[in-house]
């Protein structure tokens, strides 16, 4: 990402002027832990409930773990991948692109905050 700044603005009102990677870290509850399994079953509510999993989201093999902690997910992912014997093919983060920042940014219960 560039070191340019760029300026989010809600209803003609500014939400936000920084640079995108300071913005992406301030939307840290936006990272996801993709998890790509050797079983196809469908385990999302299992990793639903690991430790700080915000949601989860499943596309065939692959589930999309949200989360502002994706050491502790990873972790949490390998012991209970370990636990049923599972074979992990490819674990990666993925840190929010720049519009899930300004989606974060723009809407929610707290904009006012941001926005005064």
């Amino acid at each position: 990402m560039s070191d340019q700044v760029v300026a989010s603005t809600h209803h003609g009102r500014l939400a936000a002027v920084d640079t995108p990677r300071h913005l992406s870290a301030a939307a840290s509850r936006l990272i996801t832990v993709e998890v790509t399994l050797d079983d196809r079953r469908d385990w999302s509510g299992q990793l639903a409930e690991l430790p700080d999993v915000c949601a989860v989201e499943r596309d065939e093999d692959r589930w999309r773990l949200r989360t502002a902690a994706p050491a502790s997910v990873i972790s949490a992912v390998l012991d209970w991948s370990r636990a049923r014997g599972l074979t992990i093919n490819a674990i990666n983060t993925v840190a929010p692109s720049l519009e899930e920042v300004f989606i974060h940014l723009t809407t929610g219960p707290d904009i006012e905050a941001r926005v005064d």
